[in-house]
């Protein structure tokens, strides 16, 4: 991911996060500085939910995400 906002292409970020990690304050603090850079960056209403918290996985939305990139592909210059 550094190189490509170096050089500069086109980046989407898709963190997959459970609750404990997204809950850090790291995560927060890394999802503006990401944008500020010009980094794409999904998010979704609610974290994954963790294998340990006895809740079933969300399935990944890949159609948002391939949605994203496609988006991102159009915008990009030739």
């Amino acid at each position: 991911m550094v190189e490509a906002i170096g050089l500069p292409l086109p980046v989407l970020a898709v963190p997959w996060s459970n609750s404990a990690h997204a809950a850090h304050h790291a995560f927060a603090e890394k999802i503006p500085s990401l944008r500020s850079l010009g980094v794409r960056v999904l998010e979704w209403p609610e974290p994954n939910t963790s294998a340990d918290s006895g809740k079933e996985l969300v399935e990944f939305p890949w159609q948002h995400a391939l949605a994203a990139v496609a988006e991102l592909h159009a915008a990009a210059p030739p």
